[in-house]
């Protein structure tokens, strides 16, 4: 590869196969190709961890079998499309680990590759006993808040938490059904958003832990979710920060970086409310409502806040990522 170029290597991840008969025919199927970067090659960038050196499984690179670790197998297992190549940039196996010098430039060529790919790709790992369940209710209230412009950065979450702060100060049967239209204005590209008062309110009620008690957040869950190894790697920071455009992938479930912005950010808004009504004397808070009022305090369970927030900081004001390491 020729560095002044700014060349890299891509892979084309095969269809997969059906109605195998061996194990090796089962495997991910991958050819590599070289592209520059200064010819805008399209091309998904892969952002996850390694995992386990030791724990390897095969793939097929160019009819050759390669060992790669656990996770990446599992990553590749689940983001190949059935009928179509997709083409991805994945460091461990477009860079040649073997060859330092090779290494030292590509590296430096990282946070290009982010920024340049098509799509980042999130690989948090496969299913467990309550991960779908958490991704499927994230994407659901991450959907509802981005029509509140709550998948657009922080600058909102104080305004509904002061929304919210008066619906708590009124007894668990009372409901605000105002259909006030409220405007507000995206602050990166200054679009303007409409909704009623009356459907912000509705999802406060639904998430209080004061009033319905069937669409509380999935707390358990979202925390093994966010103690996953991924959340605690300094370097995705660029990765997540950098990339144009990005979604999260557990299994088999999908989400895009804007919804899980605004699924988070609608955490905050309530946690705000949670710690200054609690801060009155008298008032008890369930379990539920005490755990997330101390959510992210000493808590790298809770890390995801602060990537997020970090990637909208920078998206909205962009400045040298070293900051914000």
């Amino acid at each position: 590869m020729n560095a002044s170029k700014s060349e890299i290597r891509l892979i084309e991840v095969l269809p997969t196969v059906t109605n195998t008969s061996t194990q090796r025919e089962r495997t991910p199927r991958c050819n590599l190709i070289h592209a520059s970067l200064d010819d805008k090659p399209n091309y998904v960038a892969l952002s996850y961890t390694w995992g386990d050196p030791r724990d390897t499984k095969k793939i097929t690179v160019d009819q050759s079998l390669v060992s790669v670790t656990r996770n990446l197998y599992s990553a590749l297992e689940h983001l190949q499309y059935e009928k179509t190549v997709r083409i991805f940039w994945i460091d461990a196996i477009c860079i040649n680990q073997s060859d330092n010098e090779e290494k030292s430039w590509q590296v430096q060529l990282m946070s290009e590759i982010y920024q340049r790919a098509t799509f980042v790709s999130i690989w948090l790992g496969p299913a467990d006993a309550t991960s779908d369940k958490v991704m499927d209710f994230l994407k659901q209230l991450g959907t509802k808040a981005m029509g509140f412009g709550l998948g657009e950065g922080q600058g909102l979450v104080r305004r509904v938490s002061q929304q919210w702060r008066k619906l708590a100060a009124h007894p668990p049967s009372f409901r605000d059904r105002s259909r006030q239209q409220v405007t507000v204005v995206s602050g990166n590209t200054m679009d303007k958003i409409v909704f009623q008062l009356e459907d912000l309110n509705e999802v406060y009620y639904s998430i209080s832990g004061s009033h319905e008690q069937d669409r509380l957040f999935p707390l358990e869950g979202m925390a093994g979710l966010f103690k996953r190894a991924w959340w605690g790697w300094i370097w995705v920071l660029q990765e997540l920060t950098l990339a144009q455009k990005a979604g999260f992938v557990c299994g088999t479930k999908r989400l895009s970086r804007r919804c899980f912005t605004a699924a988070i950010n609608t955490f905050q808004a309530l946690k705000y409310v949670l710690q200054e009504i609690f801060q009155l004397e008298g008032v008890k808070p369930t379990a539920y409502q005490k755990s997330i009022s101390l959510a992210d305090r000493d808590q790298p369970d809770w890390r995801p806040t602060v990537l997020l927030n970090m990637w909208e900081t920078h998206r909205i004001s962009p400045y040298p990522l070293f900051a914000l390491l």
